[in-house]
């Protein structure tokens, strides 16, 4: 028993530490957006997150394999990512960090449909109803905070969509993919997809900003590993209440550092989404 409520400590505790690093991430990637194109980001978070996972490679030796009899999943999921974090990137450079996080949260509302066509996992009336008011709460940060049709808009709305997407296909993946084979296929694929693009859109960097997207990919790529060995010490209903705290979080460096202040519109759609998920979660036990 001992073990057991020490295990859901620290679980709380590392998807708390993770929390606050995807936090850190979004604010870094905003500043440094300031100079450089979003998309000169993605590519260096892309590589050097793969840089970041290489000694685990080296680690595994000859036991280290890219063969794959599902090429097909690799490069959707690949896609799926490369757009998630794309999309996640302009969204942090061009609108409130508290209003894009507040609509990342509607990934688990997306993940409702995506699981029903891809997994076969048929949600409930409840369950549904339960979307429905979520992304009405999305619906109501949209009409208030919207102010013009822009690419921001557009990124910050499609990358939920993306992320759940890769959350789905990672479920269905790791049944038959070790997860190093899933990380470093992703992070070849991610960079040789976004070298082009960054070198399209690059602007000379400084060593600070250099030096902070190192940190950026090391601490974005801990934090997936305490979100992912949190959810199998505990419970989803322990573990997933604590990912919202994320926004407690976003909204104080959002305010310290970039002088944001979120409107009451962003605060009730962020507290229908939440709790939409949260009930969908406790429905299903």
């Amino acid at each position: 028993m001992n073990s057991f409520k020490a295990n859901r400590l620290l679980a709380v505790g590392l998807v708390l530490v993770a929390g606050f690093g995807f936090s850190i991430v979004a604010a870094v990637v905003k500043a440094v957006s300031a100079d450089q194109h979003p998309f000169q980001l993605v590519f260096l978070r892309s590589f050097f997150g793969l840089l970041w996972v290489t000694p685990f490679l080296l680690r595994k030796g000859s036991r280290f394999t890219l063969s794959s009899g599902h090429v097909g999943m690799h490069l959707l999921r690949t896609m799926a990512g490369i757009l998630a974090m794309g999309s996640a990137f302009y969204a942090y450079s061009t609108l409130p960090l508290a209003l894009v996080i507040s609509i990342s949260f509607s990934t688990p509302l997306w993940m409702i449909g995506l699981a029903w066509y891809f997994l076969q996992e048929r949600p409930g009336w409840s369950a549904i109803l339960a979307t429905l008011v979520g992304f009405a709460g999305v619906l109501l940060m949209c009409r208030a905070e919207w102010t013009a049709f822009d690419a921001g808009w557009v990124a910050a709305l499609s990358s939920p969509f993306f992320e759940a997407l890769v959350l789905v296909l990672l479920k269905r993946m790791t049944e038959t993919e070790p997860i190093l084979t899933i990380i470093a296929t992703y992070g070849i694929l991610a960079s040789l997809f976004w070298l082009p693009v960054a070198v399209w859109v690059w602007h000379p960097m400084s060593d600070e900003n250099l030096f902070w997207m190192v940190v950026v990919a090391g601490v974005a790529s801990l934090s997936q590993a305490a979100t992912v060995n949190a959810y199998a010490m505990a419970p989803a209903t322990v573990v997933t209440p604590l990912y919202y705290v994320r926004l407690i979080f976003i909204v104080t460096i959002g305010y310290l550092f970039f002088q944001e202040v979120p409107t009451w519109t962003t605060c009730l759609g962020a507290v229908t989404v939440i709790g939409s998920n949260l009930f969908i979660i406790k429905s299903k036990g």
